[in-house]
């Protein structure tokens, strides 16, 4: 069976931190093991067909800051949201790498809504907003990505059977209970990629897809669809591929943002923490 430090997503990362844990709190709650990954994966998921964006998706050694002042995304930005062709797993791309996220073109508006469909708080929201990038290993049984982030307490790994099966996890939201989670790879003329299925029950049940694609440009795309009972969100993060490793990303952040503190009070005189 498949196993997972943790079912904490971009979305959900900020869940633990609505009082400030421990090192060791964090650490055992990111570590949560998976159950038997014999259950059949969730079904009848829409996904997206990014546009092309014009922008070219070069390496980069780090992110690049905010996006434009409203939160809105970029003229070049996001990708469009229309229906995902049949996936078949025949010749899977490899979206295994270090990609940092390119704000700019993301849609923060739509990040936003989804934090607040899984009803996280104020300080939750800031913690969320402060994953730099993702690291992506795949396999031809696995897909499993890490959050980059610098705040040192969230060291968060997702692992999920691919093309076959589903595990049990952690709730993305951080609940009472546990989700399904299940990856398929998507390859037709419009889309190469990865769709990631994850549902939960009661309490405030729901579920989260996230469809990993190349764009044109060779930039990454994850489109993550959002459902709490009647609400939904969706969100496009676009990720630009990153020339150096993990630990260099998170370096270069400490060095433009400072501490932790500096950021999360940088975000609380913007007002983001309400």
């Amino acid at each position: 069976s498949s196993s997972s430090s943790s079912s904490i997503s971009p979305a959900s990362f900020a869940a633990a931190a609505s009082s400030p844990p421990t090192a060791a709190a964090a650490a055992s709650a990111a570590a949560a093991p998976a159950a038997s990954a014999e259950e059949e994966a969730p079904t009848g998921v829409a996904g997206a067909k990014p546009r092309h964006l014009p922008k070219a998706c070069a390496a980069a050694g780090a992110g690049n800051g905010a996006g434009a002042a409203d939160g809105s995304p970029s003229s070049e930005g996001v990708a469009g949201a229309e229906t995902l062709a049949a996936g078949s797993a025949a010749a899977p791309v490899n979206l295994s790498g270090v990609w940092v996220k390119d704000a700019a073109r993301s849609d923060l508006r739509g990040y936003d809504a989804a934090l607040d469909v899984l009803g996280l708080s104020g300080m939750q929201k800031v913690t969320a907003r402060l994953i730099e990038g993702v690291e992506v290993h795949q396999t031809a049984s696995k897909f499993t990505v890490s959050f980059l982030t610098v705040v040192p307490f969230f060291k968060v790994t997702e692992e999920v059977p691919l093309n076959g099966g589903s595990t049990q996890q952690r709730r993305r939201d951080l609940r009472q209970g546990r989700q399904t989670a299940a990856a398929r790879s998507v390859s037709s003329p419009q889309q190469q990629g990865v769709l990631v299925e994850m549902s939960w029950g009661p309490p405030l049940e729901g579920s989260l897809t996230e469809l990993y694609t190349l764009l044109p440009d060779g930039c990454l795309a994850v489109t993550a669809d959002t459902r709490v009972g009647s609400q939904q969100a969706r969100s496009v993060t676009v990720y630009r591929r990153s020339a150096g490793s993990r630990e260099a990303l998170l370096a270069d952040s400490r060095r433009r943002s400072g501490s932790v503190a500096d950021v999360l009070r940088q975000q609380q005189d913007q007002g983001l923490t309400s």
